[in-house]
């Protein structure tokens, strides 16, 4: 079948307002939000897959997401291998306007050698307060501090390219940075991939 340069635009455009409507937007500042990372996680053990999905879900209900991004960063291994077909992704936007956040937790399985989605677990939302890092709240007599008043930071991560250290500071976690030794472009991780 011939494809004309009518089917060709009218497929373009149609991709291209799919891709606006599902793009998470901030009404307030009028914007779209701007990634801050991701995370990748890979198992083999469909159970303890299982109890991961369950405890990270807990955690986004009960609104303590710096926790669940965490427990999901600690959890499984960072890189596909031989018999992982479980895999989980958190991905993280942000508003620079407002502050507003967004989360998207997905999982997909190998199936047939390619990765299927598995879209009962599918879930995004936004947030702007975490209860993980408040404190007291603002009817008590003492001031609000936040539980984590100093950020924790991962160690340096090595560059992909030649394996010089990268430091990790608050302005750089989780967002593209240029290697010192060699000048390649790489996304420092939200959790703890690829470290020394």
């Amino acid at each position: 079948m011939k494809r004309t340069t009518y089917d060709v635009l009218v497929r373009g455009f149609g991709a291209i307002c799919g891709w606006v409507v599902s793009a998470p937007y901030c009404q307030q500042c009028a914007h779209y939000l701007a990634k801050r990372g991701h995370q990748h996680c890979f198992s083999a053990d469909p159970e303890q897959f299982g109890i991961m999905v369950h405890t990270f879900f807990v955690h986004i209900t009960s609104g303590r997401f710096h926790t669940a991004l965490r427990y999901h960063a600690m959890w499984g291994e960072q890189s596909a291998g031989t018999g992982r077909y479980l895999h989980s992704i958190v991905e993280q936007r942000a508003c620079h306007g407002c502050g507003l956040q967004w989360l998207q937790f997905s999982c997909r399985q190998w199936h047939r050698w390619h990765w299927k989605a598995i879209r009962a677990l599918r879930f995004s939302t936004f947030y702007r307060r975490d209860k993980s890092v408040e404190g007291p709240s603002e009817t008590t007599a003492t001031p609000v501090l936040p539980l984590y008043p100093q950020r924790v930071l991962p160690p340096p991560i090595a560059c992909w390219r030649c394996r010089e250290p990268i430091a990790v500071t608050p302005r750089t976690y989780g967002k593209k940075v240029r290697c010192p030794a060699c000048r390649t472009k790489q996304l420092i991780p939200i959790g703890g991939v690829d470290y020394m």
